[in-house]
């Protein structure tokens, strides 16, 4: 099976992840990481956790201020359109 069909446990995803139960059931029940149920057991398919995870480090770096080659602070709303 492709690694794009790969099904992870809640177990798998907080350890790719790196956040507690408590935090997955909350992104879970908030709609945040999209998952199904198999009995009382959640199921997130690979590709949820991973597309999760870059948006979350893109919006966290680009939520902090960066400096240019000047030595100037842009501020994030420099990056907003």
């Amino acid at each position: 099976m492709s690694d794009n069909y790969e099904i992870w446990t809640t177990d798998e995803v907080m350890d790719y992840l790196l956040v507690g139960r408590n935090t997955l059931y909350n992104l879970l029940r908030k709609g945040k990481i999209k998952g199904f149920k198999i009995g009382s057991c959640w199921k997130i398919p690979k590709i949820v956790a991973v597309v999760y995870y870059i948006f979350d480090v893109l919006h966290s770096f680009l939520d902090k201020s960066c400096t240019d080659t000047t030595g100037d602070i842009i501020k994030k709303e420099t990056f907003r359109s």
